[in-house]
């Protein structure tokens, strides 16, 4: 449970989330091809600047997943879903999920304040999302939903662990 607890603020075993997206994408573009959905990555992350943050690894790769699926469960076929990695100033990472056509309505921006009052779709889902909730915040990290017309943005922003220099 400690070793479960604890997160990595080490630069070295820190997490790089860009990799992390890039890597479940890849995995996963045969699933969402075969539901006739479109899969994509975008990350605005100079190659010279990190995206490791504060986690785990496996625990991030889970919420990023857990996110993808919900997503593509929700999706009506031609849909199209982008996930983007951009910094979110000098200390933050901030990682999107867009949607061509939104899975959630407006009241949706709640739905990880109100999991078990939200509609019954949502609610089979509750426990991987609300697993995604603690897991960013335990972080440090926020997490959330847009809702944005016809589209829609999962997000969640997690600190940045920057290299120390050496002494």
């Amino acid at each position: 449970i400690v070793t479960m607890q604890q997160v990595s603020r080490d630069y070295s075993s820190a997490p790089d989330v860009t990799e992390v997206v890039r890597t479940l994408v890849k995995a996963e573009l045969e699933n969402f091809l075969s539901r006739s959905v479109g899969l994509s990555l975008n990350s605005t992350i100079p190659p010279n600047q990190s995206a490791k943050v504060v986690g785990h690894r496996t625990r991030l790769e889970k919420v990023v997943g857990s996110l993808m699926h919900f997503a593509l469960r929700r999706a009506p076929e031609g849909a199209t879903i982008r996930l983007e990695v951009h910094s979110h100033g000098e200390d933050w990472i901030l990682t999107e999920l867009h949607e061509s056509a939104s899975s959630l309505g407006k009241e949706g921006e709640s739905i990880f304040d109100n999991l078990l009052s939200a509609d019954s779709l949502v609610r089979k889902a509750a426990l991987s999302l609300y697993f995604c909730k603690l897991t960013i915040e335990r972080w440090g990290g926020e997490i959330g939903y847009r809702h944005m017309g016809e589209s829609g943005c999962w997000w969640f922003r997690l600190r940045r662990v920057k290299q120390s220099l050496p002494s």
